[in-house]
């Protein structure tokens, strides 16, 4: 099966349920059947034959707090940076052979931030040394694999297959492991090494702690002051 079909699998049972129903009626009259929800298996001829065999590998990253660390005054965004240690992570994975997808929470109305670091910005490796090197992070991610959430991540996530997901949130996979506890998604969980009332308003983390959580493990909730700048950031 292509990459491509692959991508349109996911998801296909789902997203059917939801667009045609059961046409209205709790209980079907006698003769009448309910409509299959499987994607078939056929397709067009001469289609069947590219890249028949290989396997997309998904990997997911957050992007405030995650790939972007921000600079804030009094709660207010003001400008962002790449997280290199998530970065690195980012590249490792890509030349591994992952397809990297960015699943934000934020709603689509609030596309510009992201489309223009990803578009703009770019990372710099081993900086002011003779081996220095700069990567445009527009070559490592591609625009049609940035996918808002509005919301919960969870079912994107799904859909995607995604094998390992990159978050600042803890309750992400808290969600996640609820709704779906048998899937062996890896959840990398990243953490600053300032507290967040002092990071929302100004000052800048040293160091970033990348922590691994699997289904087995026990998620803690976050600080109520997290907890209470993510309902304020929701209302924006």
């Amino acid at each position: 099966m292509s990459d491509y079909q692959k991508m349109v699998k996911r998801g296909h049972e789902r997203k059917k349920r939801q667009m045609i129903g059961t046409g209205g009626y709790k209980k079907l009259k006698y003769g009448a059947k309910r409509p299959s929800y499987k994607r078939s298996k056929s397709a067009p001829p001469g289609f069947g034959v590219f890249e028949e065999g290989l396997d997309s590998k998904i990997a997911t990253f957050d992007f405030d707090e995650t790939l972007a660390i921000w600079s804030y005054d009094d709660y207010e965004k003001q400008s962002a940076y790449p997280n290199l240690q998530t970065f690195l992570q980012l590249i490792r994975l890509k030349n591994q052979g992952y397809d990297i997808h960015i699943v934000t929470s934020r709603h689509s109305n609030r596309s510009k931030q992201v489309l223009d670091f990803i578009q703009n910005d770019e990372i710099v490796l081993k900086p002011n040394t003779d081996q220095e090197k700069r990567i445009k992070i527009s070559d490592l991610i591609d625009q049609e694999n940035i996918h808002f959430a509005g919301g919960d991540k969870a079912h994107i996530l799904k859909d995607l297959n995604s094998e390992m997901h990159f978050d600042d949130d803890e309750e992400e996979f808290e969600i996640f492991s609820k709704l779906y506890p048998e899937d062996e998604m890896k959840f990398y969980h990243i953490k600053f090494d300032v507290e967040w009332d002092d990071y929302y308003n100004g000052l800048l983390p040293n160091q970033t702690l990348i922590q691994s959580f699997g289904q087995e493990s026990e998620v803690k909730h976050e600080s109520k002051s997290n907890k209470n700048y993510r309902q304020v950031r929701k209302r924006d």
